[in-house]
């Protein structure tokens, strides 16, 4: 699912102290993903400064976004779209496996499929739009800054292994500089960004022997060897 985050403190709760998860989870279980991240020298977990930074559109000593009139007061400031938050997230069957079982190599194939998600909408949909000669066009830019979070437990507090991934509003342009993200064929491949996800874990799954039984059309599975009532057992939702 893809939701889009109107302003930067929508996406702080990753960090504050009222988050389902805690704020130790939330580092230890993070992590930075992209050739934009890796053009900032963002590695490892998930600091909250630089985190908020990026989603205010403070990149590399650029500040991104355009310049408005407040309506109120008459003053101009800047507005700057933050990101959009992606969540991918596993069968029930799995999130069992890597929450309740603790198979390491489940939770690893889950992180490893989330990856290849990723970097294929990195390089199928990064892009900005660049005016040249008084001419906008977009250029394919092939980078962004994605900050991950995977979590092993719903709000209802269910076993339930799910990665958001916060993809920064910034991209960098073949002349070196940051501009804002021209979205719309992010938008666009969201569900087929999804199925990459569920079909790269379905074959990381079955390489390391675990039956896999597709359940829906799109690519949806579950892991052979579960009853109904143990799947919706561990289902607040259900019923």
């Amino acid at each position: 699912s893809a939701k889009v985050i109107e302003n930067a403190q929508q996406a702080e709760h990753y960090f504050s102290q009222d988050n389902y998860y805690t704020t130790e989870e939330g580092f230890e279980q993070s992590a930075w993903a992209g050739k934009g991240a890796a053009a900032l020298g963002l590695s490892g977990g998930v600091h909250r400064e630089q985190f908020m930074e990026l989603l205010e559109g403070k990149v590399d000593g650029q500040e991104l976004g355009k310049w408005v009139r407040n309506e109120e007061t008459g003053q101009k400031e800047r507005e700057h779209r933050p990101g959009i938050d992606l969540t991918f997230s596993a069968p029930k069957s799995v999130s069992l496996l890597a929450e309740v079982a603790g198979i390491e190599e489940v939770s690893k194939a889950h992180d490893e499929a989330v990856k290849e998600a990723l970097a294929y909408l990195e390089k199928a949909t990064a892009q900005a739009r660049v005016t040249a000669d008084g001419i906008t066009a977009r250029e394919n830019t092939g980078n962004l800054v994605i900050a991950t979070f995977r979590h092993d437990t719903s709000r209802e507090l269910d076993p339930q292994t799910h990665t958001h991934a916060v993809v920064m509003n910034a991209t960098q342009c073949e002349d070196g500089k940051w501009r804002s993200v021209a979205n719309e064929e992010m938008l666009r491949h969201i569900k087929v960004t999804g199925a990459v996800y569920r079909a790269g874990l379905a074959a990381k799954l079955s390489a390391i022997g675990y039956e896999i039984e597709r359940t829906h059309a799109d690519g949806r599975f579950e892991v052979k060897g579960f009853t109904k009532e143990q799947l919706e057992h561990f289902s607040q939702r259900s019923g």
